[in-house]
């Protein structure tokens, strides 16, 4: 992010802000959907996807600089794949 131009105090509160709405986001979610366990596969997975994109989007951009728009999309693609292959 510094190397992109992102002052300092815009770093830090990405890498604080994020882990506290994550936080909240769980907190909530286990509140409304604590005895939802017959979605929970679904949900996790979900969330697994928005980390993996997150992580391809906003952890690692200098490897993705001329990467089309959805490059998030496609990583999380690509590890399914990867899962699915490692599955059988």
């Amino acid at each position: 992010m510094k190397v992109a131009g992102r002052s300092r105090s815009y770093i830090y509160a990405v890498w604080i802000g994020i882990p506290l709405l994550v936080c909240i986001a769980a907190g909530t979610g286990n509140l409304l959907l604590g005895s939802a366990s017959t979605q929970a596969p679904a949900i996790l997975s979900f969330a697994a996807g928005a980390v993996i994109a997150m992580l391809a989007e906003a952890m690692i951009p200098e490897a993705f600089e001329k990467a089309p728009p959805f490059i998030g999309l496609i990583t999380v693609v690509g590890f399914l794949a990867a899962y699915l292959i490692a599955q059988h």
